[in-house]
């Protein structure tokens, strides 16, 4: 879906952004997935340039962070023509399936914060934003609703996540992505689903 929005291109088979990456920014990326005494001096310090005057607030400079408006129960135009868009993908990518024999499977990798409801919910705090106007499985009902009307087998993966999620942890610690538990649940879950319904033998 972001795709739809040209935050990215292909050229010569590969997918670039389209946003330019300064040298300080990634390192500070680097230490945001490696550090977790750099998020919170960062944090800290953050709050103290705050409270002396000398920087604004995250939302007072840009709004709620925009993976967070996929969210919304009610989308802006931009991503309303963005989903429009990326369904026409999907529906173009089944169809082609179709025609050389094959079967499309859409599976939804969710994102940590739709795992940890707790965290979705200190993000809407933290932007000021009234959690009436957002729905944590918004994406997972539209492509559920999606895929059901267009006869696509579909896979959401957040169920899974959130359930296993009790007992494993699934994530590493200073990053959004999977940990090697996560990997082997999303495999096996995937795998299942295949076999399940006579997608592989």
């Amino acid at each position: 879906m972001i795709g739809a929005i040209n935050h990215y291109t292909v050229k010569d088979g590969y997918l670039f952004d389209l946003f330019e990456h300064k040298q300080k920014e990634r390192r500070k990326n680097f230490l945001e997935r490696n550090s977790r005494a750099y998020e919170f001096f960062e944090d800290r310090v953050n709050n103290l340039l705050i409270k002396k005057g000398l920087k604004k607030k995250p939302w007072e400079n840009s709004g709620i962070p925009f993976d967070m408006k996929f969210y919304l129960k009610k989308y802006p135009s931009k991503l309303e023509e963005a989903m429009n868009k990326t369904k026409g993908f999907l529906k173009g990518i089944d169809s082609l399936e179709k025609q050389i024999g094959g079967k499309s499977l859409i599976f939804l990798i969710p994102n940590r914060i739709q795992v940890f409801e707790g965290s979705f919910a200190k993000e809407l705090i933290r932007y000021h934003e009234n959690p009436a106007n957002y729905s944590v499985t918004r994406i997972n009902d539209e492509l559920a609703n999606f895929t059901e009307e267009n006869k696509i087998p579909f896979l959401d993966l957040l169920p899974s996540q959130r359930e296993y999620e009790k007992k494993v942890d699934l994530f590493l610690p200073s990053d959004s992505h999977w940990n090697k538990e996560g990997h082997k649940l999303v495999a096996k879950t995937i795998y299942d689903y295949l076999v399940s319904n006579g997608m592989v033998q």
